[in-house]
């Protein structure tokens, strides 16, 4: 019995302070959030110095977690100066963008990556992280991941007539 006396005492203190802590509760992240990510990615991407933005890269083929964007994120794109195709519509022909999922780290911030490749011109794989503030999505920070390069075999010779 004193056992379990001494047990609770202890263990009620600490139960109770972690009721008292403030750690954030992360939620996953919706559907339509994704979308906001993948636009905010791409827009911060076109005038800033990532890969897409150094290459001036606003058209291509578009996957966004795995399958193509939604109508309403292509229509938005658009509007932002973009000319996404979905990337179930590429033959092998230009970029090929794709945008994972983010998860978040907090419930205000998330974290992801955008790769971008040509099997001509070769690609780039880059990490993000957002901030959510007033419901809005914004790039906080952006790193260089890793530069693909293609390497064109010596017996490839391409004959302009």
């Amino acid at each position: 019995m004193r056992l379990r006396f001494a047990l609770l005492l202890f263990v009620a203190p600490a139960i109770v302070g972690l009721a008292g802590c403030a750690h954030p509760v992360v939620t996953m992240l919706t559907e339509g959030d994704q979308d906001k990510i993948a636009e905010a990615v791409l827009v911060y991407s076109k005038s800033h110095s990532s890969f897409l933005g150094m290459n001036k890269i606003t058209r291509g083929y578009l996957v966004v977690r795995g399958d193509d964007p939604s109508s309403g994120l292509l229509e938005n794109l658009q509007k932002d100066g973009f000319g996404f195709k979905p990337g179930s519509e590429g033959l092998g022909d230009g970029y090929l963008i794709s945008i994972g999922p983010f998860a978040p780290t907090s419930s205000t911030t998330a974290t992801g990556e955008l790769s971008a490749n040509s099997r001509d011109l070769g690609g780039a794989i880059e990490s993000y992280i957002l901030t959510r503030a007033r419901g809005r999505w914004t790039v906080d920070g952006y790193q260089l991941l890793e530069v693909l390069v293609v390497a064109t075999p010596a017996a490839y010779v391409r004959r302009v007539e």
